[in-house]
Parts: C-alpha cells; sequence; structure tokens
C-alpha cells in the first residue's frame, strides 16, 4: 500500500493475514531531520503489552512517591529543579573549595586540588585565582580515579613558553594529554606523575 508524500517501504514489520489483525495503532515517537520527519509506532499485540508494562511502571512509580498518576509529571519536574538547585550550589562550594585551599607552592606559581571536580569548576577557579595572583601561573586540578586533571590559566602571557606550548610538552614528558592557547588550557595526566609534573611546572 502506498500513502500519498510519504515513503515507500516495503515491509514494516509483522504480516498479518487481514487489518483487523492490527486492533490499535500508537504514535510513540517522533524524530525530526532535515528532509521531513520519522515516526515509530507500536500495533496489535505489541501495543498492548506496551501498554500493560508501562501501567506497570506507573503503579510502581506511584507507589514509590505517594503521588497520583495525573500528578507525576509535575512532582519530577519539581524534583529536577531541586536536584539542578543543589548541583548548583554544590559547583558554588566546589570552587570556592579550590579558591581557599589554594597555595602559592612556588613564586608565582599557584597550585590548588580537590575532589569530585568539573573542568567548567576547574576553569572558574583558576580565573578567580588569577585576580588575587596576577603575576601567577594557576593550576587547578582534581583526582578522577588514576588521573590528574588540571586547569592552567594566567592572566600575562609567559613570552619563553605558553600555556598551550606548556601543555603540549608535557603530554611528551608525561604521557599526558590536552591543549590550550597562550593564556589557558586544560589535560590530563597519570596521577603518579603529579609530583614530578608539578617540578617541572615550577622550573
Amino acid at each position: 500500500m502506498k500513502i500519498a508524500d510519504f515513503d515507500l517501504i516495503g515491509c514494516g514489520g509483522t504480516h498479518v493475514q487481514n487489518t483487523a489483525e492490527v486492533q490499535g495503532i500508537a504514535f510513540t515517537q517522533t524524530k525530526e531531520h532535515k528532509k521531513g520527519m520519522t515516526l515509530h509506532f507500536t500495533c496489535g499485540n505489541r501495543l498492548f503489552q506496551q501498554f500493560e508494562n508501562n501501567q506497570k511502571q506507573l503503579a510502581t512509580l506511584t507507589k514509590a512517591t505517594q503521588v497520583p498518576i495525573t500528578d507525576l509529571t509535575t512532582f519530577f519536574k519539581e524534583q529536577q529543579e531541586k536536584i539542578d538547585t543543589y548541583q548548583q550550589r554544590l559547583a558554588t562550594y566546589q570552587v570556592q573549595t579550590l579558591i581557599t585551599t589554594a597555595k602559592e607552592i612556588a613564586p608565582n606559581f599557584v597550585y590548588s586540588e580537590a575532589t569530585t571536580v568539573n573542568v567548567k569548576e576547574l576553569q572558574q577557579a583558576a580565573c578567580k585565582l588569577a585576580e588575587i595572583y596576577p603575576l601567577a601561573l594557576i593550576c587547578t586540578a582534581t583526582k578522577s580515579d588514576d588521573t590528574l586533571r588540571y586547569h592552567l590559566t594566567c592572566l600575562k602571557e609567559n613570552s619563553k613558553l605558553p600555556i598551550g606550548q606548556l601543555i603540549k610538552l608535557s603530554n611528551q614528558k608525561f604521557g599526558g594529554r590536552g591543549g590550550g592557547s597562550a593564556l589557558k588550557g586544560d589535560g590530563t595526566l597519570p596521577y603518579n606523575q603529579k609530583e614530578a609534573w608539578l617540578h617541572f611546572l615550577q622550573d
């Protein structure tokens, strides 16, 4: 069967004896793309099986949350908003921790390390530390498994070794990865190379 203005699909799934076996049709997903839209649907016995499974899942959710089915969408939206708020507070705390624990471990070289910090928080903390230590090379870092993830920044370019080149050289010496510009950059390296790497930066 061909429907005007729709793709002709030779076989779309299970064959039926007659259209009565289709029973019902439910569209489950739509995907838009440049040439049009793809429609996903379920029908026949699979539709009723999916409906039954969905009802069981809804019953489990309503029992666990003590919220009626009609209010589940609002409930989970509110929960997500709370999660977002807590994540923002945690990010602010992580940035502040990096700032307050920062130490000038060598002249014009400031280092700070904290746990479970993401790259964005490393960058934010480094930016604030650069305002406090405008002449220093700032390094903020965090441990992730056996890897040291770091961000380097400075307000003034080092004519001898810009940060991008510094990271490239440290990659070669310590088996790291990363890159950057003259004034900032991000990278990773094996955590057991941390002390040697810090001495390399100080030199």
